[in-house]
């Protein structure tokens, strides 16, 4: 049966869909929640898809994915999360289609994060700028909705 529902500790949440949407940490609920954890991250596999319970899919900062060189989670930034994102709903209807889930390649070595609306970093291998400009940059690349990496 794969209909939706997120088990907690005292009562069972049931949804046609169910889009949990968070902060910089994982909700009360994915704590809650009988979902596999490692470091407060719902534990995932290449998919997206929740260790413990295949019906669910986590990304961003409630995700935990495995980087295997390091036994830690890959970066986890806006990024990624965006790409994260996109591959998940892919990966839903194929899930719901009985097609085979696509899987995660994660960006190690480049990206933007926004600190506050004046400033940002921008990283790429071993060059890094930052400052107001990256900001602007940034904000440029995001109005005229082009592929930031």
């Amino acid at each position: 049966n794969k209909r939706n529902k997120l088990l907690l500790k005292n009562r069972v949440l049931r949804a046609r869909t169910i889009l949990w949407c968070a902060g910089i940490k994982p909700n009360q609920v994915v704590k809650e929640s009988r979902l596999k954890l490692k470091n407060g991250g719902v534990l995932v596999n290449g998919a997206l898809q929740s260790a413990s319970h295949y019906n669910v899919f986590a990304i961003g900062d409630c995700a935990f994915l495995v980087n295997n060189n390091f036994d830690k989670s890959f970066s986890k930034n806006a990024h990624n999360s965006l790409k994260q994102a996109k591959l998940v709903a892919r990966n839903l209807k194929n899930w719901l289609t009985d097609k085979e889930l696509k899987t995660f390649k994660p960006s190690r070595y480049k990206g933007f994060v926004r600190l506050g609306s004046d400033f940002a970093v921008f990283y790429y291998k071993n060059l890094v700028l930052q400052g107001l400009l990256v900001s602007r940059i940034y904000d440029f690349l995001l109005k005229r909705k082009l592929k930031v990496f």
